[in-house]
């Protein structure tokens, strides 16, 4: 390159070989630099890696981009250090149900069942069971959970349902009611309670619970 190119007291202004060569010096110094970083995530130890794959499931699943999700998802469960395979792997089961996967889903949440005790897999397990019409699986899986988490009616208003298709009038009657000692205000399990004991010819109990219905809707519409 020529000394005119270079600027100086006489030349002030680079001409356009020297600016070009300038950047193409500082492109090359910028692309060597991603290169290095790059490259540098093929050297990171499993567990870093992890942390990077469980990081971009989060990223991909708050964006609505699932099917990235799950791929990344399923690198982190691949190489999840102790302790932390099943909460990932229940993510990836949840990503499987919300694309419609259920035969993915169900299969993660069996596998992290048997690894950790946790109430929320299986009461979506549950689900899946009693859309299958598997209904004594999914009966036994509503009821640990519900060992475990006392308080989750909307739980119990499911088993209920399942006691009812079950044909276990008494115990759709026994659960709706704890499930209305957390919920007294719920339109839908008064109503549920009501016809259970409109369905054994129980008029006297269905009456309270049918009259207690027409009062609350009526208060939802005088808002």
């Amino acid at each position: 390159m020529s000394d005119k190119n270079v600027p100086n007291e006489a030349n002030p202004m680079p001409d356009f070989e020297y600016v070009l060569h300038m950047i193409y010096l500082v492109l090359g110094k910028w692309f060597h630099s991603l290169l290095r970083w790059y490259e540098s995530f093929f050297t990171l130890d499993q567990k870093d890696q992890f942390l990077v794959y469980a990081n971009l499931v989060n990223h991909y699943r708050g964006k609505g981009k699932l099917d990235k999700a799950i791929h990344m998802a399923t690198k982190a469960v691949k190489i999840a250090p102790t302790g932390k395979k099943e909460g990932v792997q229940k993510s990836l089961a949840e990503l499987y149900f919300l694309v419609g996967d259920i035969a993915a889903a169900k299969k993660n949440f069996e596998e992290v069942l048997k690894a950790v005790d946790d109430a929320e897999v299986k009461t979506k397990l549950a689900s899946i069971y009693s859309e299958e019409g598997n209904l004594e699986s999914a009966i036994k899986l509503y009821t640990e959970a519900l060992d475990k988490n006392k308080k989750d009616h909307e739980s119990m208003f499911l088993l209920a349902q399942l006691y009812d298709k079950a044909e276990r009038s008494d115990e759709v009657i026994t659960t709706l009611k704890e499930a209305l000692v957390l919920s007294p205000e719920s339109i839908s399990y008064h109503q549920y309670l009501g016809f259970t004991y409109e369905s054994m010819d129980r008029h006297k109990d269905a009456v309270p619970h049918f009259k207690k219905v027409m009062e609350l809707e009526q208060a939802l519409a005088n808002q």
